[in-house]
């Protein structure tokens, strides 16, 4: 009997800890995807912490569109607001990691905010810490 109690003890132990957690490292990539996806405008960029100036008539104009696919497209206005050019690439999420490969040329970023109405990312270009930021439509 003894040893009945001490193997049952023994399986209800490794079945309470080896439950896991909703707090554990990768858990947020299923938030990052569904926040992801649908269409974005850009609201803003800094450089090394330094907002950037930038004409919001037509600049903020800039458009991601993420699909649940891992497909997306980056639209380009010109001077006149006009649509000028739609990149298409594709987009992984990895933990905190954003990478978009354009023309089999891949590049990283850190994502910093990822929620239902902003999406913001960091990455390096030579020495600068450039940040761009999207407003969900």
């Amino acid at each position: 009997m003894r040893i009945q109690k001490l193997i049952l003890t023994l399986i209800l132990s490794v079945v309470l800890f080896s439950c896991g957690s909703n707090d554990e490292p990768g858990s947020a990539i299923n938030i990052y995807h569904i926040n992801i996806v649908g269409n974005w405008q850009f609201s803003g960029s800094t450089t090394n912490g330094i907002p950037d100036e930038f004409d919001a008539d037509c600049d903020e104009r800039v458009q991601l569109s993420f699909l649940a696919s891992g497909e997306m497209s980056r639209t380009i206005f010109d001077d006149n607001c006009d649509p000028v050019f739609t990149f298409n690439m594709n987009y992984t999420i990895v933990d905190e990691t954003f990478t978009i490969t354009f023309n089999g040329e891949s590049k990283s970023s850190t994502i910093r905010t990822l929620n239902e109405t902003t999406f913001t990312y960091a990455y390096n270009q030579d020495a600068d810490i450039l940040t761009e930021s999207f407003t969900k439509l």
